[in-house]
Formats: C-alpha cells, structure tokens, sequence
C-alpha cells in the first residue's frame, strides 16, 4: 500500500472518529488535519526515545562485557604483542610471586681420578716414586740416590692377608717423603669407592685409584702432597701420620683412619657421614 491511499484511509477514519465527538456541528477539518499531525509527531518522538533506550542499555551491556580491542593502547596488528594485566579484587590477597627455592644441598665432591694399570707393571706417580700392583698386592718404590737403586721403604702389601681387617671397609695408609714433599700410599678394603681423600699437616688431597685386571674387593691408592714433610716427631707422631677416609658416590664415609690423638678433618659439611672407627 502507498503513503497517498494510507493517509487517505487514516483521515476517513479520524473524521469519522471526530464526527462522533463534535456531535451534529461536524468537525473542523484542519482541526483534525492538526491533531493528527501532532500525534504522528509525539509517535516519532516516543518510537526515537526507545531507540535511544535500547541503545543505551546494549550500549552499557558493551561497557559491562569489556572493548574486544586490547587493552592498554594496542593496536591488534597481527604479530604484536599484548601485555594482558590481571585485575585484583578488593580485599583479595596479592598473587604470590614465584621464588627459586635454594638449594640446601652441600656442593658436590669431585671422585678420585683412577688409573688402570697392566699388573706389575711400575707406574710413575712422582717424581722419583713408583707404584706397581697386581690382583692381590700393591709395591711401593722411591729412588735413592745414594746406592742408585729403586728401594721399598715399607715392602709390598698383600690385601688378602689376615693382618687386615676384612670384616668391614677398611683403609690403611703408609707415607714416605723428601723435603719437597709426602707420598702417601695404602690399601682400601671394601665396596668401590668413589672418592679417598689424604690429610697430612692441614694439606688435603685427592688421592688417585689404581687398580688392574682380576682385582677384586679392594683397590690401592696414593697421594702426593707437595711442600708437605712429615714432622720432626717422626712418622709415628700425630703430627706425622696423615688421616684417610674415603666416600661412595652418595656421600656416605666408607671407611677412615685418623689417629685419635687428632681431630676429623671432614667434620665440617661435605664430610659425608662417618664409618664406625677403624679396629
């Protein structure tokens, strides 16, 4: 239907409505033209304020659900990043923030360097010392140059003979030195360990494992303490006989020997845990 026959129609239908309430005087046709235009007019007036409602209820709904856009002025270029920042309710605690945990463990100890021999064969482990061992024995020699022959100052160790202790791991130590340093040599008896440390005067040292093919149950080891020499109160004083122990790959003591006369030089942290004293 056009615009033309609807206000027609409409008009027909005003004056019919407005006869009725002028009574037999008829009414008066721009009157009524008038009042019809002014109720159009209130119509539009009414049908843009709900408009404008609706607009601004969605609006705030918009508000209420957050601008899709990033916050923070980004300007949502593909590739750029967005820094999001998390809102903290009132009365909410802080998040906490992640902190490294420190380690309370002891730093770690380096293992013994070993050395694989072919049995008997003299391996040089100082200057003017030598070590040979075989499955069951270790040798010890220094040079001398008075009578230019390699001497044994203390004979070969057997570990399979009874004069040890085989009940438990056990370590023995012999030492021999010059004015420019102490060798220190043994035997240790027990599971593989996996580092044997030297004491002798206050100097520390790693000792090195030797070992060779079909040795079983015990290893031999030695340790060059340089600038170190035994005291004048002889080999058999406490300030001449060196301490020993030595450690498994966990940290725990295997095995010591340290004259009661002195105090452990690996009590203090890293010492690992004590073995029962040598018997």
């Amino acid at each position: 239907m056009n615009g033309g026959t609807e206000f027609e129609d409409r008009l027909g239908e005003l004056l019919t409505r407005e006869d009725t309430a002028w009574g037999a005087g008829g009414p008066d046709p721009a009157a009524v033209i008038a009042g019809a235009r002014r109720r159009r007019a209130r119509r539009r007036v009414g049908t843009g304020a709900a408009a404008l409602a609706v607009a601004l209820v969605c609006g705030g709904a918009a508000l209420t659900l957050g601008d899709p856009r990033p916050a923070g002025g980004a300007t949502g270029v593909a590739g750029a990043a967005v820094t999001t920042t998390a809102a903290v309710l009132p009365g909410a605690a802080p998040a906490a923030t992640a902190t490294p945990a420190a380690s309370s463990a002891p730093a770690a100890q380096p293992d013994s360097p070993v050395r694989l021999v072919e049995p008997g064969k003299q391996l040089a482990i100082a200057d003017g010392y030598r070590m040979s061992v075989t499955a069951t024995r270790s040798c010890v020699e220094k040079w001398e140059q008075t009578t230019g022959t390699w001497e044994q100052p203390f004979g070969c160790r057997d570990a399979t003979s009874d004069n040890l202790d085989h009940s438990a791991p056990t370590v023995g130590a012999q030492s021999v030195g010059d004015g420019e340093r102490t060798v220190v040599t043994g035997l240790y008896l027990g599971p593989a360990p996996a580092r044997i440390m030297v004491e002798l005067k206050g100097v520390q040292a790693l000792a090195t494992l030797v070992t060779t093919t079909e040795m079983n149950g015990w290893t031999a080891y030695y340790a060059v303490l340089s600038g170190v020499t035994r005291s004048a109160s002889g080999p058999n004083g406490p300030e001449g006989s060196p301490s020993v122990a030595a450690w498994a790959a966990d940290g725990t003591r295997l095995a010591d020997l340290i004259d009661p006369r002195r105090s452990d030089p690996w009590a203090t942290a890293g010492g690992g845990t004590a073995a029962p004293a040598a018997r």
